[in-house]
């Protein structure tokens, strides 16, 4: 589904300018992401990087999980 708010969608992490306290958020929730997507779904994203992150409202978001394998 979209993300984003009204027809401006979200930034890729790539793009977005984040204060030390908001990377380390990002940090911190990319790791539970990772996390979660082995232990929960049995997947690793073949390309997990900022162009396939969005950072939305304060909040990791994982794109283009089709990249994901067994």
């Amino acid at each position: 589904s979209f993300i984003g708010k009204d027809t401006v969608p979200a930034q890729r992490l790539r793009d977005a300018i984040l204060s030390p306290e908001e990377l380390a958020s990002a940090y911190q929730q990319c790791l539970h992401l990772i996390k979660r997507m082995y232990h929960e779904c049995k997947l690793i994203h073949a390309d997990f990087s900022e162009y396939n992150l969005l950072w939305f409202e304060d909040t990791v978001y994982v794109i283009d999980v089709a990249q994901s394998v067994e």
